[in-house]
Parts: C-alpha cells; sequence; structure tokens
C-alpha cells in the first residue's frame, strides 16, 4: 500500500537487514534512550523463525524510511516492542499504518491479543493507541530509566 506524504510516496514493507542504518536514524530520532545497532540485529534475527513482526514505511524513491515498527510473537501473543515514525513524518498518519499492518500480520498469524508498554508522558502514542482500541491495563512505576512510569496496554483483535 502506498501513502502520499509531503510529496513523497510511502509503501509498508517488511524490513530487511540493509534498512538497519536507516532504521537506527529514525530511533535515534524518536527516543531519549533509543536501542543500538545490536537490538535490532537480535530482532532481524528472529524473522527467519517467524518469532517477530518487523515492518518500515520507506520512500519508494529513495528508500528512507519514514518509520518502523517491530513486535514479537510470544506463544499466542504479540508484544509491540517499538513504534516510531521520523520527526519529519509525524502527525501523518504513519505510525497509525504501521500499528494496522502488526494488527493484520497479527490475525493472519491466528495471533489475536497485542500488548505493548508506553512511556507514560508519551501522550502522542498513548493518543494513537487509545484510538486503535488499546486499553491500559496496568503501570510499571520508574521502569524508563528510573524516572517515568510506563502504561502497559492490550488489545483483543
Amino acid at each position: 500500500k502506498y501513502k502520499k506524504t509531503m510529496d513523497v510516496q510511502l509503501k509498508k514493507r517488511e524490513a530487511v537487514k540493509n534498512d538497519i542504518e536507516k532504521i537506527l536514524a529514525v530511533e535515534n530520532g524518536s527516543f531519549p534512550v533509543p536501542w543500538n545497532e545490536q537490538a535490532f540485529k537480535c530482532e532481524f534475527s528472529k524473522q527467519a523463525s517467524g518469532m517477530n513482526l518487523f515492518f518500515v514505511s520507506a520512500d519508494i524513491d529513495t528508500g528512507d524510511i519514514a518509520g518502523y515498527a517491530v513486535g514479537n510473537v510470544i506463544v499466542d501473543f504479540v508484544h509491540i516492542l517499538n513504534i516510531a515514525v521520523a520527526p519529519q513524518f509525524r502527525g501523518k498518519g504513519i505510525g497509525r499504518e504501521l500499528l494496522k499492518a502488526v494488527e493484520r500480520e497479527a490475525l493472519k498469524r491466528k495471533l489475536f491479543s497485542l500488548t505493548l508498554e508506553v512511556r507514560e508522558t508519551n501522550d502522542p502514542a498513548i493518543n494513537l493507541y487509545k484510538k486503535s482500541g488499546y486499553i491500559v491495563k496496568g503501570r510499571r512505576e520508574k521502569s524508563y530509566n528510573g524516572i517515568e512510569d510506563e502504561l502497559l496496554m492490550w488489545k483483543i483483535l
């Protein structure tokens, strides 16, 4: 599926190892404590076994990554690890599209629930998840760098 954003055509697709540098750029622009390259290599190592879902939204002309979503299959549900959108592409629905891609793939695999954690101060993400049907089911105190709480959210498909 293509999405036209700011005169750029984006296509959602499965992430590939060659995307790692561009994914890292999105990651570094998105989180106060970003994942490192090794963390992403670990996620790529799970692809062949089907133990994760890893999508990007990429510029069809340049290959630049506008955003990505990654999650792990845990027995009978998906744990969404990260969804990130590059700052210049935020507010365009890319995060929502990536979240939908994860949910569609979960259904294809007959996985009917998803969970994620989100920093309690990340209002744009919390709003996206709530609009998408995720419900807060718990809280972990000071789990982000010993300072911020995280909300535990679930959705049943």
